[in-house]
């Protein structure tokens, strides 16, 4: 009679700390989704929009000085919504340049853990500096556009 060796499934058990990690992208984008369904319903719309827009409109120019610019929004409680949001935004681009691009050329390269890792971060920031570049000369190319 031979030892049985356990049979170990690949799926960790529901809401185990294992089965977060593997599946946290999968959870976030499902939360997002709850928000970005929310504006669909007029009843709910006006919480929704809480979370994917700023909410402390001020539109208003002070008559202090006649060059004054308006003041359109503010700061406030209410933006931490709009920030929990857009973080979970985040963590789904993170979960996709991850699952799409960044693992299937770990794959092609076969690398050690240790490379294999630092591959990773290395990706994850070259992501990070591409979209910085992009989005600074959007603003660099508003800019110059408004003052010309």
């Amino acid at each position: 009679m031979g030892l049985k060796r356990k049979s170990s499934s690949k799926n960790p058990p529901i809401l185990s700390h294992e089965f977060v990690i593997q599946n946290h992208a999968d959870i976030v984008s499902c939360v997002a989704m709850v928000f970005v369904c929310g504006l669909m319903f007029q009843a709910t719309a006006p919480y929704a929009s809480m979370f994917m827009a700023m909410s402390h409109n001020l539109t208003s120019v002070e008559p202090s000085s006649p060059d004054s610019v308006p003041v359109l929004y503010t700061y406030g409680p209410k933006d931490l919504c709009m920030i929990f949001f857009y973080f979970l935004i985040c963590i789904v681009i993170h979960a996709i340049v991850q699952e799409y691009f960044l693992d299937k050329v770990n794959r092609k390269m076969h690398l050690s853990k240790m490379k294999h890792s630092k591959c990773n971060e290395s990706g994850h920031l070259v992501v990070f500096y591409l979209i910085s570049i992009i989005w600074g000369g959007d603003v660099v190319f508003r800019d110059r556009k408004s003052v010309v």
